[in-house]
């Protein structure tokens, strides 16, 4: 529906940066090499069943051959088996579009950054339909929900939660950056914190785990803003709207 066009050009960051930094290095999937900087927590690996065919759209799954993706020798990509970006054991799949692509001289290529994609406009009614009650079978919201799992391989579901929503949210729109708003939006305080602190975060050699506060949830007020105006650092002043 929405999404911002890169246009390769001369100019350094013309273009859009995702190949190069989100696949495996080594393997000729950008025309200046690889950088490898970003790499799929264990936890995001986890999380798509059987079957879910978004998987290998959005991680590099070993052994899987892409169709449509190439290195710059013009070899058709089929996922080594020691694939490890970041030492992650696996590697982001979603903005790689390979060797075969257009670039700029930084290897920085043309191909679209989401910003609202249909499925989301999907997931919003079905949201929208559960009016704060945190569950619904609205009929609609079920079609369209279910129109986005049958796309992905899944069978439907005859119900819709905040939890089974942020789940699928999460596999939809994983390294989009819309977790983090959902997370925020869809569970309470006290939900989000125990997810947070049940994710392992960690490489495939070391399990790694952050310990979440309620304070981990609110961004603090801009240090600029509170220097204009330190007044608010103050507790808020209660007011009556019925006044």
């Amino acid at each position: 529906m929405f999404a911002i066009q890169w246009t390769i050009s001369t100019d350094y960051g013309s273009g859009n940066q995702s190949n190069i930094a989100n696949s495996a290095g080594g393997y000729g999937l950008g025309n200046i090499g690889d950088w490898n900087v970003f790499g799929p927590s264990q936890d995001i690996q986890d999380i798509y069943p059987n079957g879910d065919l978004r998987e290998v759209e959005n991680i590099m799954v070993p052994g899987y051959t892409y169709e449509n993706l190439y290195t710059s020798s013009g070899e058709q990509f089929t996922v080594p088996e020691d694939i490890d970006a970041a030492t992650s054991g696996s590697a982001i799949k979603k903005y790689v579009v390979g060797g075969g692509d257009p670039y700029d001289n930084w290897g920085m290529t043309s191909n679209n950054t989401y910003v609202m994609r249909y499925a989301d406009l999907l997931m919003i009614y079905a949201e929208a339909a559960m009016a704060g009650t945190g569950a619904t079978s609205d009929a609609t919201a079920l079609m369209y929900f279910n129109m986005i799992r049958q796309r992905a391989g899944l069978v439907e579901l005859p119900s819709i939660t905040n939890e089974t929503l942020l789940e699928e949210r999460r596999r939809e729109f994983a390294f989009e950056g819309e977790y983090w708003f959902d997370i925020q939006r869809l569970l309470s305080t006290s939900d989000a914190i125990e997810l947070l602190n049940s994710q392992n975060r960690g490489d495939k050699n070391f399990d790694q785990f952050y310990t979440a506060t309620a304070e981990d949830l609110i961004y603090p007020i801009p240090a600029n803003e509170s220097a204009s105006n330190p007044l608010l650092l103050e507790e808020a002043v209660p007011y009556d709207f019925e006044d």
